[in-house]
């Protein structure tokens, strides 16, 4: 542990990615620029592959880098809720392990908190990477603020504006009195997250800046959720929870994109 408490802590769920995408994660953390404490928590959510020794070997010699380790695998919603209960920063950033940082991203959103304490998070754009870190033109992902509480529900409905994981920050405190991750979703949590959020602590804010790297797979949890029909299960089961967040619609509010 450091002797300065951090402002901000990254946190990384992570399962099996030691021999590909988790070192890269962890090296575009290391190489931000950021103007205040910072630590980087990460999850080893049951790997077997050699995860939890090499995350050992490199705590030991960063004190920035906090693990956490679940014995057997429990999903990504309850390594994400283990890292935020470990974390000690005022704000949380979340990082997928197959995603990467920016070098100003995380400022970029940290400036924006501190200007605009009214939002409990705020999300940002992402440029596309595929597999292999190349640049995936025209692919990139742009959202806009939406101020309204149900016409911000109605884009998150249509998918028209969801904020992407590996963009948000969130203040920590309002995320663990929302109750963090739903542990029971086996996708769609993030979707979960945000929509729930919404009725307790209205629209999140926006830096209109790309401030990840979203990596695109062949494989990987929310594909094969899609694939599997999980995905669209556990949508038709948001949707139905929280439909009455779509009531207070009235067309009087405009977004911008």
């Amino acid at each position: 542990m450091t002797d300065t408490a951090p402002t901000i802590s990254i946190v990384t769920p992570t399962h099996n990615r030691r021999a590909t995408f988790l070192p890269l994660a962890i090296a575009s953390v290391r190489a931000m620029r950021l103007s205040c404490p910072w630590e980087h928590v990460v999850v080893d959510d049951g790997s077997d592959d050699g995860t939890a020794a090499y995350l050992a070997d490199l705590a030991a010699r960063d004190p920035r880098l906090v693990v956490v380790r679940h014995e057997r695998p429990r999903g990504v919603a309850a390594a994400r809720n283990s890292a935020a209960a470990a974390a000690r920063g005022e704000y949380l950033v979340d990082l997928d392990d197959d995603d990467l940082l920016t070098v100003d991203g995380v400022e970029q959103r940290y400036s924006s908190m501190r200007a605009h304490p009214q939002f409990w998070a705020a999300h940002a754009n992402a440029a596309k990477i595929d597999e292999s870190g190349r640049y995936l033109i025209g692919e990139d992902v742009r959202n806009f603020l939406c101020e309204d509480r149900a016409r911000c529900a109605r884009h998150f409905y249509e998918s028209t504006m969801i904020p992407n994981a590996s963009t948000a920050i969130y203040r920590r405190q309002a995320l663990l009195d929302l109750g963090g991750w739903d542990e029971t979703l086996r996708c769609c949590e993030d979707y979960d997250l945000w929509l729930r959020s919404l009725e307790r602590y209205g629209p999140p804010g926006f830096v209109d800046a790309i401030v990840t790297l979203y990596r695109k797979k062949d494989r990987g949890l929310g594909i094969d959720s899609v694939r599997s029909g999980v995905h669209e299960r556990n949508q038709r089961l948001l949707k139905a929870r929280w439909a009455h967040l779509l009531s207070n619609e009235d067309g009087s509010n405009e977004d911008g994109a």
